[in-house]
């Protein structure tokens, strides 16, 4: 989003087709993900696989209920209303609700590598203690990795004039108030390289670590599937071998018995 000099910006196609996608994904996905999560707390006893599909709908509904509604707000009014803290602690909802979901879908991918791999992981009290666990594990370290989501974002009054402010990242601010000056002078390379290592950061642990890491063990589980799922070639043909030679053996046995027997009546015939 730029910022004129005279006035404000003002909504674009893309941001009417994101504001419809989202109203849409809220009216499909909202009941859909509230019926299943009144059906995995109704059921009596939890598997290890409900937990996993109780805490993956537990994400959903923090995206559904706090990432939508806040951005089809601000998409609606193309301008912030909630004041500084709530645009931090807004900021830190939104990433967390993110990362949380890929966390807890490399939870799943784990235990089914675990599932396959561990023969530990049969016994289904350390199977749900270990699943509890990394549950845990990834709601902290997302928790974690959302707070510097309360030192870059921040509230900016651009027009004092209209009262039209935004929640924008710090080097944002710092560009627009250049633009707004009519200076030429860039941000510093210091800045610069500071928003480039958030940036990728910031995607490398939402999207591509999670993603590696989920391809990766269903990776490993496709592979110990195929390899143990061939036949022992090897085994069945010692197995056909050793059956002949067993047979071979009968088949001479009884042949020097019958012979035998003809050379005894040959002989009392004689």
């Amino acid at each position: 989003m730029m910022i004129d000099n005279d006035r404000p910006p003002e909504p674009i196609a893309s941001d009417y087709v994101e504001l419809g996608t989202l109203l849409i994904l809220f009216i499909i996905g909202g009941p859909l993900n509230l019926a299943a999560h009144t059906q995995i707390t109704e059921r009596p006893s939890a598997t290890r696989l409900d937990i996993l599909k109780r805490h993956l709908n537990y994400s959903d509904l923090l995206v559904l209920f706090i990432y939508v509604p806040s951005r089809v707000c601000w998409l609606l009014t193309y301008d912030w209303r909630g004041g500084n803290s709530l645009c931090k602690i807004i900021k830190f909802l939104h990433t967390f609700s993110f990362q949380v979901s890929s966390n807890v879908i490399v939870c799943i991918a784990i235990d089914r590598l675990l599932s396959v791999m561990s023969s530990q992981h049969h016994s289904s009290e350390k199977a749900q203690r270990r699943t509890r666990a990394m549950l845990m594990v990834a709601w902290i370290a997302a928790a974690i990795i959302s707070t510097p989501q309360f030192v870059v974002w921040k509230t900016f009054l651009a027009f004092e004039e209209l009262n039209w402010s935004q929640c924008m990242q710090i080097w944002e601010i710092i560009r627009v108030e250049q633009t707004m000056q009519n200076r030429s002078v860039g941000i510093s390379r210091q800045l610069m390289e500071q928003e480039n290592i958030y940036v990728v950061v910031h995607m490398m642990l939402i999207f591509w670590v999670p993603a590696t890491t989920v391809l990766l063990c269903y990776l490993i589980v496709s592979c110990w599937v195929y390899l143990n799922s061939r036949p022992k070639t090897k085994t069945v043909m010692y197995s056909r071998n050793a059956i002949g030679y067993k047979g071979s053996r009968r088949c001479i046995r009884s042949q020097q018995k019958s012979s035998g027997m003809w050379k005894i009546s040959d002989f009392r015939c004689s």
